[in-house]
């Protein structure tokens, strides 16, 4: 049976509010997943609630909070978080880059582009497979509501591998979007953001999926939420699930 390894991350759209999920992981019979976070908050122009800024710094990835999937499959996925927004009308343009990532580093905090980090140390020559992701869980809200036309944009897209040089790296896709379906569930077609089809070794080793870099200006560009289709947003804290699967192919 050809293995197959997920990590979910999942996204959080928040109106009037800022809302926090952790990275968590659940065990199938037949495959691993994990999730992260994102977050987005739209606040009405009329509510005179204050949300403190310093109440929470973020959730940051840790030794700890990463999973060992053994010789083959995803590691951990940074949540996503798209900050604080006004409520917006239907004929407004709804487009939100993403926050930085906050992780810490001895005691001192460093912001850094967001990534996805994977392995494969199968005893083989062959090391083919695919990473990809879909959007498993619609923007939805506790209240009910939910985002119609919400779309994910991946790009300036880099792999780091922390055993080989550049050279022996796969190539990903330059850029990636993901749609959620116009329905409660929002389930979204699968998309794929690594394909290695080499048979020589290429693909080995731990591997890190960058979207955008540190020491460039496209951090915040580098992944995108669109809203195309939702009319109003009503207030709330509204979630998503993004899976990524490692898959051998």
């Amino acid at each position: 049976m050809k293995l197959s390894h997920k990590l979910c991350g999942a996204a959080l759209l928040a109106v009037a509010g800022v809302a926090l999920v952790v990275p968590n992981t659940t065990k199938a019979a037949d495959d691993d997943s994990k999730t992260g976070t994102g977050h987005i908050g739209f606040t009405s122009t009329v509510d005179t609630d204050i949300t403190d800024p310093g109440s929470s710094d973020g959730t940051k990835i840790y030794p700890s909070d990463t999973e060992d999937p053994g010789e083959f499959g995803m590691i951990v996925v940074t949540p996503l978080e798209f900050g604080n927004h006004s409520v917006v009308g239907a004929e407004t343009d709804k487009s939100y880059d993403v926050t930085k990532y906050t992780v810490a580093t001895d005691g001192d905090d460093k912001e850094m582009q967001h990534f996805v980090s994977y392995q494969d140390y199968r005893a083989q020559e062959d090391h083919s497979y695919t990473l990809s992701a879909n959007i498993s869980s619609g923007f939805a809200s506790t209240e009910g509501n939910y985002l119609k036309g919400a779309k994910l944009t991946y790009s300036n897209l880099w792999l780091a591998n922390k055993n080989l040089t550049v050279t022996d790296n796969p190539t990903p896709e330059a850029s990636v979007a993901l749609d959620s379906a116009d329905t409660a569930a929002g389930v979204g077609a699968s998309k794929v953001f690594v394909n290695n089809t080499a048979t020589t070794g290429v693909g080995y080793g731990r591997y890190t999926l960058n979207f955008g870099s540190a020491d460039a200006a496209n951090i915040e560009s580098s992944i995108v939420l669109d809203v195309t289709n939702s009319g109003n947003i009503a207030k709330g804290d509204y979630n998503a699930v993004i899976t990524w699967t490692l898959a051998e192919i």
